[in-house]
Protein backbone atom coordinates (compact mmCIF):
# COMPACT_ATOMS: atom_id res chain seq x y z
CA UNK A 1 0.00 0.00 0.00
CA UNK A 2 2.58 2.44 0.80
CA UNK A 3 4.74 1.94 -2.70
CA UNK A 4 0.98 3.02 -4.16
CA UNK A 5 1.15 5.58 -2.26
CA UNK A 6 4.09 7.38 -2.90
CA UNK A 7 3.87 7.40 -6.63
CA UNK A 8 0.53 9.16 -5.97
CA UNK A 9 1.93 11.53 -4.00
CA UNK A 10 4.82 12.32 -6.36
CA UNK A 11 2.33 13.17 -9.37
CA UNK A 12 0.47 14.78 -6.85
CA UNK A 13 2.80 17.62 -6.50
CA UNK A 14 3.74 17.75 -10.04
CA UNK A 15 0.51 18.91 -11.61
CA UNK A 16 -0.19 22.25 -10.81
CA UNK A 17 0.04 25.64 -12.60
CA UNK A 18 3.09 26.80 -10.99
CA UNK A 19 4.15 23.26 -9.94
CA UNK A 20 4.91 21.70 -13.23
CA UNK A 21 8.00 22.41 -16.04
CA UNK A 22 6.21 24.52 -18.28
CA UNK A 23 5.71 27.97 -19.89
CA UNK A 24 5.43 30.42 -16.47
CA UNK A 25 5.06 28.37 -13.27
CA UNK A 26 6.60 25.69 -11.20
CA UNK A 27 7.18 22.07 -10.91
CA UNK A 28 6.37 20.49 -7.73
CA UNK A 29 3.84 21.50 -4.75
CA UNK A 30 2.46 24.41 -5.54
CA UNK A 31 1.34 26.82 -7.97
CA UNK A 32 1.58 30.86 -8.50
CA UNK A 33 -2.10 30.64 -7.84
CA UNK A 34 -1.92 28.28 -4.53
CA UNK A 35 -3.52 25.08 -6.46
CA UNK A 36 -1.84 21.49 -5.79
CA UNK A 37 1.16 21.30 -8.40
CA UNK A 38 2.68 18.43 -9.91
CA UNK A 39 4.47 19.00 -13.04
CA UNK A 40 6.11 21.87 -14.87
CA UNK A 41 3.39 24.70 -16.05
CA UNK A 42 2.70 27.86 -17.61
CA UNK A 43 0.01 30.67 -17.32
CA UNK A 44 -3.13 29.28 -17.53
CA UNK A 45 -4.75 30.36 -21.05
CA UNK A 46 -6.28 28.52 -24.21
CA UNK A 47 -4.14 27.86 -26.97
CA UNK A 48 -4.68 30.25 -29.81
CA UNK A 49 -7.16 28.67 -32.51
CA UNK A 50 -4.42 29.17 -35.36
CA UNK A 51 -0.72 28.45 -34.44
CA UNK A 52 0.05 28.85 -37.60
CA UNK A 53 -0.89 32.55 -38.42
CA UNK A 54 0.39 33.39 -35.26
CA UNK A 55 2.59 36.96 -35.46
CA UNK A 56 5.98 35.90 -35.53
CA UNK A 57 8.29 38.00 -32.90
CA UNK A 58 12.01 38.70 -31.71
CA UNK A 59 13.24 39.22 -35.01
CA UNK A 60 12.09 35.38 -36.33
CA UNK A 61 11.91 35.59 -40.07
CA UNK A 62 8.90 32.37 -40.08
CA UNK A 63 12.47 30.03 -40.58
CA UNK A 64 12.73 27.06 -38.45
CA UNK A 65 16.25 26.31 -37.77
CA UNK A 66 17.74 22.38 -38.33
CA UNK A 67 20.90 20.92 -36.56
CA UNK A 68 22.29 20.93 -33.13
CA UNK A 69 23.13 24.18 -31.40
CA UNK A 70 25.61 25.21 -28.62
CA UNK A 71 24.50 27.83 -25.93
CA UNK A 72 25.93 28.86 -23.01
CA UNK A 73 23.70 29.65 -19.77
CA UNK A 74 25.64 32.04 -17.52
CA UNK A 75 23.76 31.88 -14.42
CA UNK A 76 24.69 34.22 -10.87
CA UNK A 77 26.15 30.45 -9.59
CA UNK A 78 28.40 29.74 -12.51
CA UNK A 79 28.20 28.49 -16.20
CA UNK A 80 25.93 25.94 -17.52
CA UNK A 81 26.77 24.24 -21.48
CA UNK A 82 23.99 23.23 -23.32
CA UNK A 83 23.16 21.45 -26.73
CA UNK A 84 20.04 22.49 -28.13
CA UNK A 85 18.73 20.08 -30.88
CA UNK A 86 16.38 21.74 -33.68
CA UNK A 87 16.15 18.27 -35.80
CA UNK A 88 14.61 16.89 -32.69
CA UNK A 89 11.94 20.09 -31.83
CA UNK A 90 12.42 22.66 -34.50
CA UNK A 91 9.44 24.93 -32.77
CA UNK A 92 11.00 24.83 -29.24
CA UNK A 93 14.58 24.92 -30.54
CA UNK A 94 14.06 27.69 -32.67
CA UNK A 95 11.98 29.78 -30.24
CA UNK A 96 14.67 29.52 -27.46
CA UNK A 97 17.61 30.40 -29.61
CA UNK A 98 15.55 33.18 -30.84
CA UNK A 99 14.60 34.80 -28.09
CA UNK A 100 17.88 34.17 -25.96
CA UNK A 101 19.75 36.03 -29.76
CA UNK A 102 17.04 39.06 -28.73
CA UNK A 103 18.24 39.06 -25.26
CA UNK A 104 14.96 38.16 -23.82
CA UNK A 105 16.10 36.00 -21.21
CA UNK A 106 19.01 38.47 -19.99
CA UNK A 107 18.57 38.51 -16.28
CA UNK A 108 15.84 35.95 -15.87
CA UNK A 109 16.16 34.09 -12.82
CA UNK A 110 15.23 30.61 -12.18
CA UNK A 111 11.97 31.41 -9.67
CA UNK A 112 10.97 27.65 -9.14
CA UNK A 113 13.76 24.99 -7.81
CA UNK A 114 13.37 21.28 -6.43
CA UNK A 115 15.75 18.82 -5.46
CA UNK A 116 15.82 16.13 -6.90
CA UNK A 117 13.61 17.24 -9.60
CA UNK A 118 14.42 20.14 -11.61
CA UNK A 119 15.00 23.84 -12.18
CA UNK A 120 12.79 26.50 -13.83
CA UNK A 121 13.17 29.50 -15.42
CA UNK A 122 12.59 31.44 -18.27
CA UNK A 123 9.62 33.95 -17.29
CA UNK A 124 10.05 37.59 -17.11
CA UNK A 125 7.72 38.26 -14.07
CA UNK A 126 9.39 35.69 -11.85
CA UNK A 127 6.74 34.30 -10.40
CA UNK A 128 5.75 31.47 -13.37
CA UNK A 129 2.84 33.52 -14.35
CA UNK A 130 4.60 35.44 -17.19
CA UNK A 131 6.21 34.23 -20.61
CA UNK A 132 5.62 34.09 -24.37
CA UNK A 133 6.98 32.93 -27.69
CA UNK A 134 8.30 33.78 -31.20
CA UNK A 135 4.94 32.34 -32.31
CA UNK A 136 3.27 34.25 -30.15
CA UNK A 137 1.83 33.67 -27.03
CA UNK A 138 1.85 30.05 -27.11
CA UNK A 139 2.48 27.22 -29.69
CA UNK A 140 2.38 23.53 -29.84
CA UNK A 141 4.20 20.63 -28.21
CA UNK A 142 6.41 18.18 -30.05
CA UNK A 143 7.08 14.98 -30.03
CA UNK A 144 10.29 13.38 -30.38
CA UNK A 145 12.31 10.01 -29.31
CA UNK A 146 14.24 12.33 -26.37
CA UNK A 147 13.52 11.08 -22.63
CA UNK A 148 13.22 12.63 -19.47
CA UNK A 149 16.50 12.21 -18.29
CA UNK A 150 18.98 13.71 -15.95
CA UNK A 151 20.65 17.17 -17.97
CA UNK A 152 17.61 17.45 -20.85
CA UNK A 153 15.93 20.56 -21.30
CA UNK A 154 12.22 21.19 -21.99
CA UNK A 155 9.33 23.57 -22.29
CA UNK A 156 7.29 23.53 -19.57
CA UNK A 157 3.77 24.17 -19.92
CA UNK A 158 0.35 24.15 -18.73
CA UNK A 159 -1.33 21.47 -20.81
CA UNK A 160 -0.92 20.32 -24.37
CA UNK A 161 0.07 23.17 -26.82
CA UNK A 162 0.43 26.03 -24.36
CA UNK A 163 4.25 26.58 -25.05
CA UNK A 164 6.11 30.35 -24.36
CA UNK A 165 9.15 31.18 -22.71
CA UNK A 166 9.40 29.21 -19.73
CA UNK A 167 11.93 25.86 -19.93
CA UNK A 168 13.14 23.62 -17.39
CA UNK A 169 16.33 21.57 -16.51
CA UNK A 170 15.92 18.06 -15.32
CA UNK A 171 18.46 17.40 -12.17
CA UNK A 172 16.51 14.16 -11.28
CA UNK A 173 18.42 10.93 -12.60
CA UNK A 174 15.07 10.61 -14.87
CA UNK A 175 11.43 12.00 -14.78
CA UNK A 176 9.62 9.48 -16.80
CA UNK A 177 6.12 10.83 -15.38
CA UNK A 178 6.79 13.61 -17.28
CA UNK A 179 7.23 11.58 -21.11
CA UNK A 180 5.01 12.83 -23.32
CA UNK A 181 4.30 15.71 -21.57
CA UNK A 182 6.60 18.29 -22.47
CA UNK A 183 8.70 19.50 -25.71
CA UNK A 184 12.37 18.09 -24.70
CA UNK A 185 14.79 20.34 -26.68
CA UNK A 186 17.90 20.32 -25.51
CA UNK A 187 20.14 18.56 -23.17
CA UNK A 188 23.65 19.63 -20.81
CA UNK A 189 26.77 18.86 -21.58
CA UNK A 190 28.56 20.82 -19.19
CA UNK A 191 27.96 22.26 -15.62
CA UNK A 192 25.46 19.69 -14.11
CA UNK A 193 27.53 20.67 -11.03
CA UNK A 194 26.03 24.10 -11.73
CA UNK A 195 22.40 22.57 -11.78
CA UNK A 196 22.65 20.91 -8.27
CA UNK A 197 23.36 23.39 -6.84
CA UNK A 198 20.76 25.98 -8.54
CA UNK A 199 18.16 23.07 -6.79
CA UNK A 200 19.57 22.98 -3.61
CA UNK A 201 19.70 26.84 -2.97
CA UNK A 202 17.33 27.47 0.76
CA UNK A 203 14.05 28.42 -1.16
CA UNK A 204 10.42 29.89 -0.25
CA UNK A 205 6.87 27.85 0.31
CA UNK A 206 6.43 28.06 -3.48
CA UNK A 207 9.91 26.57 -4.43
CA UNK A 208 11.18 29.74 -5.28
CA UNK A 209 14.87 30.40 -4.20
CA UNK A 210 15.16 32.72 -1.10
CA UNK A 211 17.81 34.53 -3.31
CA UNK A 212 17.32 35.30 -6.64
CA UNK A 213 19.48 32.69 -8.80
CA UNK A 214 19.48 34.90 -12.25
CA UNK A 215 20.86 33.72 -15.63
CA UNK A 216 21.32 34.24 -19.72
CA UNK A 217 21.32 32.18 -22.48
CA UNK A 218 24.47 33.37 -24.95
CA UNK A 219 23.99 31.22 -28.30
CA UNK A 220 27.61 29.56 -29.24
CA UNK A 221 28.73 29.88 -32.92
Amino acid sequence: MVRFLIPLFILALLAACSGSPADTDSAADTTTDGTAASIPSTPDSSPPSSMATAPHKYGFDGVLLKGKHRVVLRTSLGNITAEIDADAAPKAATNFLTLAKAGFYDGLTFHRVIPDFMIQGGDPSGDGTGGESIFGPMFENEKNSLTMVRGVIAMANRGPDTNGSQFFIVQAEEAPWLQGGYTIFGKVTDGMSVVDAIANVPCGPRDNPSSPVTFRVEPQK
